[in-house]
């Protein structure tokens, strides 16, 4: 249990004769050390109905201030029942493609740097499906993409083998080949499809579509494959709900306006990696940033307190604890368009499910990597002044 300080509420009063407060740390009226009934200022107080200190509810809960002759109103202190934030959990699919234009280093690159990914440390936690296309030459049926090459796995703290899904993740990826041409539309369709099925079943997760390539849409039906349809789908995924999140990787010979027109309508962020010089590194920085600030920023909305009784939304407090310096209090806004320094929202204001950072208290919390978040419940949630 945590006390949730309450405010003093200073009411100028003309003082009638000599006042002292109460011995107790309570509010008291009527002559007597605590709350009493009484029509008429005390010794020690005014009449009235007022609360204690100490949470319960007293009579004539105002006290006055000898040296002043100001009525000091205190407020009940509320118990809050503290718990750790715990982070929305993050589910990435993974779409690479493997075209012919791909062969050579870039598809080393490629391959090394989303091994070096799922095998660090920093991605425990993380659960990973992944897939290539064409799956097949030039395969342009949206079903040979629905299903993962590698099935949605929760990578562990554990290095493979004993982490057995960073170990089909690294063998998928030292054995696939480059091969076909470049069926992205189709490919997205079967990498949408699957992330749908997936955030339907787990509405309370997060679940991101990651498309990386080196060039445009080619092959198959040329009036479907098209960098429109692809971002038209994007859209209606992010739109659903719950929403799915489309990031873009582009390698040399992608263009940078298609992949931020896919990844705009999908509501994520498009990364341009064609004149870089070290594309391995830059790869495994951009995924980490990806599922770096998906997972730092969102947090579950607790079902219930210690005692099993049900969290009611607008009893949340969240508290931030830097790695140095004083804990600062969060307040909640209305949604993310009405953020404020140090703010959070709720996912739905009607049915919450989660709790959202602004976008500059995330990155405070990103930049201190010994941040802690605390979630508080039972006290009347604080909003900006």
């Amino acid at each position: 249990m945590k006390l949730r300080a309450a405010a003093i509420i200073v009411v100028a009063l003309a003082a009638q004769g000599a006042c002292s407060a109460p011995g107790d740390g309570r509010a008291a009226t009527g002559g007597g050390p605590t709350g009493g009934t009484g029509g008429g200022a005390g010794s020690a107080g005014a009449g009235g109905t007022g609360a204690t200190t100490d949470g319960s509810a007293g009579s004539g809960g105002i006290s006055v201030d000898a040296g002043s002759g100001d009525v000091l109103v205190e407020a009940a202190v509320c118990a809050a029942d503290e718990v750790a934030a715990e982070p929305v959990p993050v589910n990435l699919y993974l779409m690479l493609d493997r075209s012919g234009s791909m062969a050579g280093t870039k598809w080393t690159h490629a391959t090394a740097g989303m091994s070096a990914f799922v095998q660090d440390p920093l991605s425990a936690g993380l659960r990973i499906a992944l897939s290539y296309f064409p799956s097949d030459a030039n395969d342009c049926d949206p079903l040979s993409y629905s299903t993962p090459k590698v099935l949605l796995g929760e990578l562990s703290a554990a290095a493979a083998p004993a982490d057995a899904q960073e170990q089909l993740l690294v063998d998928s990826l030292s054995t696939t080949k480059t091969t076909g041409l470049t069926p992205m539309y189709p490919a997205f369709v079967g990498q949408l499809g699957y992330c749908t099925s997936v955030a339907k079943k787990n509405p309370k997760e997060k679940v991101i579509a990651v498309l990386l390539t080196d060039g445009s849409p080619g092959g198959c039906t040329s009036s479907t494959n098209t960098i429109a349809n692809i971002a038209a789908l994007a859209a209606s995924g992010y739109g659903d709900s719950p929403p799915i999140i489309t990031f873009t990787i582009g390698l040399e010979g992608s263009k940078e306006a298609e992949l931020k027109q896919i990844a705009q309508a999908g509501g994520g962020e498009a990364f341009f990696l064609g004149g870089s010089q070290n594309v391995q590194q830059d790869l495994i920085n951009k995924l980490q940033q990806i599922a770096g600030g998906e997972l730092a920023c969102e947090y579950l909305l607790p079902e219930s307190d210690s005692t099993g009784k049900p969290a009611d939304p607008a009893k949340v407090n969240v508290d931030y604890y830097p790695t140095s310096g004083a804990k600062q209090g969060l307040f909640k806004v209305a949604s993310a368009q009405a953020c404020v320094p140090n703010g959070w929202y709720y996912d739905d204001p009607v049915n919450p499910t989660r709790i959202i950072l602004c976008p500059a208290t995330c990155a405070s919390v990103q930049n201190d990597a010994g941040a802690k978040v605390q979630i508080l419940l039972g006290c009347e949630t604080e909003i900006p002044s």
